[in-house]
């Protein structure tokens, strides 16, 4: 009788390590199922070939998730210090029933590549990087930010950029605007038209008030 519980032991032994395998094999495959997704799902907002609001050489469809009467968010990732065009363009865009966010802190480019990743979460329709640099424009974190707003489907601009990336596909546009009297409709309609990515100019000069 013994000898039957042992064997009915072991039998039930052998049985549980199976189902923990089974287990471990199907939540490996969910995980494995889920990545593949979230990677599909990510791709698709992420337009062929061309920068989010940048496509209107290729296809007239809105290539990010801006929906028709939506208020426009626009998020400004800057320096530590608010300049003068930063303090121009929040004035703009709230004159022109935008919602303009100021991502200033820290100079580092953790902080900076930081707020980008947190205006990507916020679901911000454009992104504008002020005064990037060509050591920025090479950095691999920058390169690595830049990519995860196009794969989430959020536009991105530079505003004065000293250098810009050399995948056009990570930017929308380079927008030159004036240190002192800036026409707010000149670049609120630059906002819109990447925003609503309407036909516009790679490099975008905002004019200044005569």
């Amino acid at each position: 009788m013994n000898n039957g519980m042992d064997g009915s032991m072991k039998g039930g032994g052998a049985n549980r390590r199976v189902r923990n395998k089974i287990q471990r094999c199907v939540r490996a495959l969910a995980a494995m199922l889920l990545a593949a997704a979230y990677a599909i799902g990510a791709a698709a907002c992420a337009p062929h070939d061309a920068a989010v609001g940048d496509t209107q050489k290729t296809a007239a469809a809105i290539a990010h998730d801006y929906v028709q009467g939506d208020r426009i968010t626009v998020g400004i990732v800057g320096s530590s210090q608010e300049s003068a065009p930063t303090l121009a363009m929040l004035k703009a865009l709230d004159s022109h029933n935008m919602v303009g966010l100021y991502m200033g802190g820290s100079d580092s480019d953790d902080s900076r590549t930081g707020a980008v990743a947190d205006l990507v979460h916020r679901r911000a329709h454009l992104v504008l990087i002020d005064g990037f640099t060509k050591q920025q424009a090479a950095s691999a974190a920058w390169t690595a930010a830049l990519q995860n707003a196009r794969d989430a489907g959020v536009a991105v601009a530079f505003i004065n950029a000293e250098a810009l990336p050399a995948d056009p596909v990570l930017y929308a546009a380079s927008i030159t605007v004036p240190g002192h009297n800036m026409d707010s409709a000149s670049f609120a309609s630059a906002v819109d038209a990447i925003v609503r990515d309407e036909p516009h100019a790679k490099h975008i000069t905002v004019a200044s008030h005569t």
